[in-house]
């Protein structure tokens, strides 16, 4: 199968011109980009991650965003997904942040009012360095730590090549996302062997 228009475009302007995508993966990335204006760099990045691709320094690019994993549970075992991380996921990713039953929401906030103790601050510039504290540097950690988490690339791995199934979000069932997936990748790469039928 030859790589839909609109995908052919981004993956040849990140090199990949050899990427095996189906028509589904194509489709949910247009109408993403349509629907929500979508800057598709955050996704191909993780794809040229993927893809092993170096950066302008000739060295491999880095994620910002959790290891691949493999998928272990029927109807999607032997697949695999990729994060990526978009403005729709800062919100879930400062709240990873915070270890559970720590104190550390309230030092944080202390951080930021202790220095201004005894002074008049305007609202807004308050609500900005709280903002800051608990978002910027929030999302900062995870990604250092590259741990951002956000939806997913699915895709498989066959014959050293990744085949671009279709994209997901954590809160879809798996069986879900196999419905999905399964009619294009049975019907454009039946070397998979992926069987819209037969989980």
């Amino acid at each position: 199968m030859t790589m839909p228009p609109f995908t052919k475009a981004l993956f040849a302007a990140a090199g990949l011109n050899n990427a095996k995508v189906t028509s589904v993966f194509d489709q949910q990335l247009r109408e993403i980009v349509e629907r929500t204006g979508l800057y598709p760099g955050a996704l191909m990045d993780e794809i040229c991650v993927l893809e092993g691709k170096l950066d302008e320094s000739g060295n491999r690019m880095l994620s910002r965003t959790k290891a691949p994993n493999v998928f272990n549970r029927r109807p999607l075992t032997g697949l695999s997904h990729k994060h990526y991380f978009t403005g729709r996921h800062v919100a879930q990713n400062a709240w990873n942040a915070l270890p559970p039953g720590s104190d550390s929401a309230a030092r944080a906030m202390l951080g930021v009012l202790k220095p201004l103790d005894g002074t008049t601050v305007d609202g807004w510039d308050l609500a900005g360095k709280i903002a800051d504290r608990f978002v910027h540097d929030a999302i900062a950690h995870r990604q250092q730590g590259r741990q951002l988490t956000g939806d997913w690339i699915v895709y498989k791995r066959h014959n050293k090549q990744n085949y671009y199934l279709c994209l997901a979000t954590h809160d879809e069932s798996d069986d879900t996302i196999f419905s999905r997936l399964a009619p294009a990748a049975e019907a454009e790469f039946s070397e998979l062997r992926i069987r819209a039928g037969g989980k």
